[in-house]
């Protein structure tokens, strides 16, 4: 089960004492095993659930930048953190007290790619989906074409690229990537 090794992670990653560099990785460890929650959290659980997770996430992430500041994979969670809890409270967002940072997130996703050392592909993709969201469709199909001649063996690129096709009228690109998909599958 997933969620006994995000606890045994937790478990490993709390006992870490030493070095700001070790400290570091933990806080990392730790902010990735609360992102993965905040994400199950989105998907199974609430909204509100999710929230409180992710901001769980992006703390942690947050001390692993203040042990070592040059851990810049760690603005992953943080990038998506900021971009998708804008997205989801754009009803709000129009007030004063409830800043819009999908801008920033973007661009914390956008120093990953140029300067991460594990996340720079995974910082990518979550850009991908982001963009789309923001409805920036041709940014969105060139980092999918990166990432389909990273991965040329992956539908998830496929995907992004005909999500983004179709956003842009493009239906026989759309169509003709579904097709791909779709062959991929009953391979």
């Amino acid at each position: 089960e997933c969620a006994d090794w995000i606890r045994l992670a937790e478990d490993r990653a709390n006992a870490v004492t030493g070095s700001d560099a070790a400290r570091a990785e933990a806080a990392f460890a730790l902010g990735v095993a609360a992102g993965y929650e905040a994400v199950y959290e989105k998907r199974w659980g609430g909204w509100l659930g999710a929230l409180k997770k992710g901001l769980a996430a992006k703390n942690r992430l947050r001390d692993a930048l203040k042990y070592d500041s040059t851990l810049v994979d760690a603005l992953l969670g943080i990038g998506n953190y900021n971009f998708w809890k804008a997205a989801h409270t754009d009803f709000i967002n129009w007030l004063p007290l409830i800043p819009d940072h999908r801008a920033k997130g973007i661009a914390q996703l956008g120093r990953v790619i140029a300067e991460g050392v594990l996340a720079r592909l995974p910082a990518r993709s979550a850009l991908v989906w982001a963009v789309i969201h923001d409805e920036r469709y041709e940014e969105a199909l060139a980092h999918a074409d990166t990432l389909a001649r990273a991965f040329p063996d992956s539908k998830v690129p496929l995907w992004m690229k005909a999500h983004a096709g179709y956003r842009l009228y493009r239906w026989n690109d759309a169509h003709d990537l579904y097709d791909e998909i779709e062959r991929r599958i009953l391979l």
